[in-house]
């Protein structure tokens, strides 16, 4: 995928750039191409998340635990673990993404009876977390979905890609080798996420995430710290930048993806955003794609 250059710094513009995803009932895909450091903020998400990086450094944080990215490697990230990930792009860097929807497979296979939709889902909570040497065709059958191959929508590659996600979870199924993430209790974690998610746009302080969490502030920030490897005030700033970036990616001016965003003051909104993402707020505005969608 081809990328804009800043000529004032050489640099590729902007940080993160994503491909529209392909949408149907129970999987999506997409190619996510990277052109300078960016970070995803812990997120979760009821699907469980194939990843599969490219020409990229950094690190991967599911449910806790971080681990290296390395080429060739495959990352499992289960229904409702948080996660997150910090991308440090080489020559060629991007990452391949299939998210599935297990209920809806699940509710699938349901239909041919003698199977419970519920099993499905407790197989995804058992496999590894990141498989090393993964089996050989696993891999391979990620890449064969239409959205890798480039191979135009039709009856034929809609038919194809549900052999192949057939053939993906069969073979989930049968893995036993891996690396396997430590499960963690990680309820009020996301009950942070979910409250900074809904009020990060108005004035929010700890003390009212805590309230709302019904966890004592110590404890809560203890737990939120070890599942993210960032303060709850660290997370509310990424979350505050990144709907900033968006907005002034799609039209906004400063002063209104300022206040939009959470922020109260123009002035500390520009200092905070150029400490995120390296530039200000105007220079942002001025390299984005608007068709594109960064992320800090």
């Amino acid at each position: 995928m081809e990328s804009e250059t800043d000529p004032g710094t050489g640099s590729s513009a902007p940080p993160y750039r994503e491909t529209m995803p392909l949408e149907n009932s129970f999987y999506r895909s997409f190619v996510s191409t990277y052109t300078m450091e960016a970070s995803v903020p812990p997120h979760y998400h009821p699907y469980l998340e194939m990843v599969i990086p490219e020409g990229v450094s950094g690190e991967v944080r599911i449910s806790g635990t971080v681990h290296r990215l390395e080429d060739g490697f495959l990352y499992l990230v289960p229904p409702d673990a948080v996660h997150s990930f910090s991308i440090g792009p080489r020559d060629l860097s991007r990452v391949l993404v299939v998210i599935i929807d297990l209920e809806a497979c699940g509710s699938i296979l349901a239909s041919f009876g003698g199977f419970e939709p519920g099993a499905i889902r407790s197989m995804a909570a058992s496999v590894p977390t990141i498989f090393e040497e993964p089996t050989g065709t696993l891999i391979s059958s990620v890449r064969l979905l239409s959205r890798f191959s480039s191979a135009p929508p039709s009856l034929q590659t809609a038919c194809s890609d549900l052999e192949t996600l057939a053939r993906i979870l069969r073979l989930l199924s049968m893995e036993s080798d891996g690396i396997r993430v430590r499960p963690m209790r990680e309820e009020s974690v996301r009950r942070v996420i979910d409250i900074i998610e809904a009020f990060a746009h108005r004035p929010l302080n700890l003390d009212e995430i805590a309230s709302r969490s019904a966890v004592s502030k110590f404890h809560l920030c203890r737990l939120f710290k070890a599942g993210t490897g960032m303060t709850i005030q660290d997370y509310l700033v990424q979350v505050r930048v990144n709907r900033a970036s968006r907005a002034l990616a799609q039209g906004m001016s400063v002063t209104e993806a300022c206040y939009s965003s959470g922020f109260g003051d123009p002035s500390h909104f520009i200092k905070v955003f150029r400490r995120a993402t390296g530039k200000t707020p105007k220079r942002w505005a001025a390299m984005a794609d608007r068709t594109d969608r960064p992320i800090y």
